[in-house]
Parts: structure tokens; C-alpha cells; sequence
């Protein structure tokens, strides 16, 4: 017998309920902050320093597997 799947995965709700808790926390922080680089200082919302920080680390996820032996 096949048992074929059907609706949605565990993984696929677990990535909607992150990325809404994301969304809200990104909304909750838009005050603006100094942030201090080796060439000056650039002032931005949090919500963009979070946003860069998720979309890094989801680059990172995918570059360290390739370079694990």
C-alpha cells in the first residue's frame, strides 16, 4: 500500500509560526540605534539590524553543510 501525504509538513507550520513571531518582533523594534562599523557609524532601525542578522544566518545554514567532510 502507498500512503501518500497529505496537507502540510510539522517543518512547513514551524517555519510559518518563526517567521510570523519574526515579523512581530521586527514590528515591535523600529527604534532607530547607532551602529558602530570600521569606517563610521551608520544610524537604522533595529528591525533592519534584525532582518540583516536572519537573512546572514540563513545564508550560513546553507554555505556551512557544504564545507562539513
Amino acid at each position: 500500500m502507498n500512503k501518500e501525504k497529505s496537507g502540510v509538513s510539522v517543518k512547513l507550520i514551524i517555519n510559518i509560526i518563526i517567521a510570523v513571531l519574526l515579523i512581530a518582533f521586527m514590528i515591535a523594534n523600529r527604534q532607530m540605534v547607532d551602529i558602530n562599523l570600521f569606517v563610521g557609524t551608520i544610524s537604522t532601525p533595529i528591525f533592519m539590524v534584525i532582518l540583516v542578522s536572519v537573512i546572514l544566518g540563513w545564508i550560513m545554514k546553507w554555505l556551512v553543510p557544504k564545507f562539513k567532510k
